[in-house]
């Protein structure tokens, strides 16, 4: 991996000698990597998935901007160097651990997520369930989009 390639394109100074493989997933190949600052995570595609990625951090935003639970900040997504050919997604690394409030804080995030109103069911771009492309085509009915874009699509 070019450790240097990624820092420069993402214009953050990672120390490539930390990468630390962390496991979990089974589509994109990531690590745990120190910048000057904190701690990152950084998932890496091939360059012809970037758009996976994209769309990831899309929907991170999109989270993050409800402010109803905590999201790992975006901090780069982008194509790292012609060498390479890698698509790269580096967020915020959030240290697990468990604390006596959590699961009722996650609870009450994801009610306030679910609670919030829209004018139609969908989203402005498609994205994935892993490497299964996901539809978003917005729909006036809630079931016209589950049937269509979740089951139907699947199906």
């Amino acid at each position: 991996m070019n450790w240097r390639e990624i820092s420069d394109a993402a214009g953050i100074p990672l120390r490539g000698e930390t990468a630390r493989a962390v496991s979990g997933g089974s589509i994109s190949t990531a690590y745990r990597v120190e910048s000057s600052d904190a701690p990152v995570f950084i998932k890496l595609e091939p360059a012809r998935n970037a758009d996976r990625l994209e769309a990831e951090a899309d929907g991170l935003a999109a989270l993050a901007a409800t402010a109803t639970l905590r999201v790992p900040a975006v901090l780069a997504c982008d194509l790292a160097g012609q060498e390479s050919g890698t698509a790269f997604l580096i967020i915020e690394w959030i240290s697990s651990g468990r604390s006596a409030g959590a699961a009722a804080l996650l609870g009450s995030g994801l009610a306030a997520l679910h609670g919030a109103q829209a004018s139609n069911f969908g989203w402005h771009r498609d994205n994935y369930i892993g490497s299964t492309p996901q539809p978003n085509a917005r729909t006036d009915s809630w079931a016209e989009f589950l049937r269509e874009h979740r089951l139907g699509f699947q199906f």
